[in-house]
């Protein structure tokens, strides 16, 4: 039998990781100090934190996350692409973050400066808008973006990011 598929921690609370080959399991009880569970209240209450799990999800305040990198030469770039991708309601927040050095290929040889490094926070959604408006606004010829996704964190701050930019238009 699969590994973890139920414990008991000390305050006797249930918690599912699995399967377990230790855990006595009669019927459709699990029974563990101090006394039985019904499966299907389990199976209630996963069912239920999933559900509202997957609602949250698919909810424009909660739609998934990201932060974007993108670096600039300087304060007085940095400031200028920050407030226009706020104005725009592109994303939430944009740390500006100096002494970045960058050491990097450019034209057939290596080359190394100082940048601002940029963390943007905003949703997944708006990435491509948000890409072209970086594109479209920035001085290198090649701006670095990347985004990487935000896999957990503070709900309201997640929440908090998804009221605070604009919504994608319906089709």
């Amino acid at each position: 039998m699969p590994q973890n598929l139920a414990s008991i921690s000390r305050s006797s609370k249930l918690e599912i990781r699995g399967f377990s080959s230790k855990t006595n399991i009669f019927r459709d009880h699990i029974r563990c100090s101090p006394g039985w569970f019904n499966l299907s209240q389990v199976h209630s209450r996963l069912l239920t934190a999933a559900a509202s799990r997957v609602y949250s999800m698919a909810t424009p305040d909660a739609a998934p996350s990201i932060v974007v990198y993108v670096t600039v030469p300087n304060k007085e770039t940095g400031t200028k692409l920050a407030h226009s991708i706020i104005e725009n309601k592109l994303a939430a927040c944009v740390n500006q973050i100096p002494g970045v050095e960058s050491t990097y290929w450019w034209e057939g040889k290596v080359e190394t400066d100082t940048e601002i490094l940029l963390m943007i926070k905003t949703r997944q959604a708006l990435l491509g808008e948000l890409t072209d408006h970086v594109n479209n606004n920035h001085p290198y010829d090649t701006p670095e973006v990347i985004a990487l996704p935000i896999t957990g964190g503070s709900e309201k701050y997640l929440k908090w990011i998804g009221d605070n930019t604009k919504r994608a238009e319906l089709a």
